[in-house]
């Protein structure tokens, strides 16, 4: 492929927020921007088949996070059902079934937790120190920082 003076952009250095917009799972060089239309060019980044990776990967991303959110709400309220069919009816069966939801949440939350871990920023085996012994540089490039977000702390590991 001719590059005719445009040069590949570099994802280790370059911010690619600053140079393509994203569009429905797609990847639109800036406009003008001669070098991340050759990038675009020369990686395929608009191939059908990355365009559903990064769908799905968006998708799967939006659905774990909203459990994670909603989730605890939702298990405190089962918690205060429980709670109450055990002290007012002595409802022993209702309460097995709640504590089998309730594992079942459970459950559901740690595949949340792994997935979003895969998917993380920050890779979970990135080492906290560099060869440099300046932390300087170790901040996340704004574009990515601004993709991220915390989870709340779940402890769920029982």
């Amino acid at each position: 492929m001719e590059h005719r003076g445009r040069q590949l952009l570099d994802p280790t250095t370059e911010p690619w927020a600053d140079h393509f917009i994203a569009v429905e799972d797609r990847l639109l060089p800036a406009a003008g921007d001669r070098d991340a239309g050759y990038t675009e060019e020369a990686y395929d980044l608009n191939d059908p088949r990355k365009i559903l990776c990064r769908r799905l990967r968006r998708e799967l991303i939006t659905d774990r996070r909203r459990l994670l959110v909603e989730l605890p709400t939702e298990l405190s309220e089962v918690l205060h059902l429980a709670d109450r069919l055990r002290r007012e009816h002595g409802d022993l069966d209702g309460f097995r079934q709640i504590l089998v939801t309730l594992r079942r949440y459970r459950e559901m939350m740690k595949r949340a937790q792994r997935d979003l871990q895969r998917f993380a920023a920050e890779p979970a085996d990135a080492p906290h120190s560099c060869r440099c012994n300046s932390r300087e540089n170790h901040t996340l490039p704004e574009g990515l920082a601004s993709q991220t977000f915390d989870l709340p702390d779940l402890r769920v590991d029982g």
